[in-house]
């Protein structure tokens, strides 16, 4: 990854971390999404946002391939259940060293969840 595309990255992630405003409408706080209008953290799929947001989780996914990540297309769980993994989601998160089994390890097929696993590797101690 180029200096510009890393620069580029980040300037993405801060972002899209200010998806939402917050006002109040009735006497209840709402959060509206600048792209699509939804509320409270629920946004369609065609949000600017959750589109930014699977970007960057796809552009660190090809940065983490020389890492040793695995880029995942979805399907079924690629290891056998209980070998402990790193993934990367959709939404850029990225969860350590839990079991293949693990409750947050339950997105290998894609759903376009933001908890959708894009990239996975063994975790450190297994390789």
């Amino acid at each position: 990854m180029t200096k510009l595309e890393t620069k580029l990255l980040l300037a993405l992630e801060s972002i899209v971390g200010y998806d939402t405003y917050r006002t109040e409408y009735d006497g209840r706080m709402y959060e509206i999404c600048h792209s699509c209008g939804d509320q409270d953290g629920n946004h369609s799929d065609s949000c600017e946002y959750v589109q930014a947001k699977a970007l960057i989780a796809e552009a660190k996914a090809i940065r983490f391939a020389a890492a040793g990540w695995v880029q995942w297309g979805g399907g079924k769980c690629p290891v056998a259940k209980g070998v402990r993994v790193d993934v990367l989601h959709r939404n850029g998160d990225e969860s350590v060293s839990k079991p293949a089994g693990h409750k947050v390890f339950r997105n290998w097929g894609h759903t376009n969840n933001p908890l959708d696993i894009v990239a996975y590797r063994l975790a450190g101690d297994q390789q």
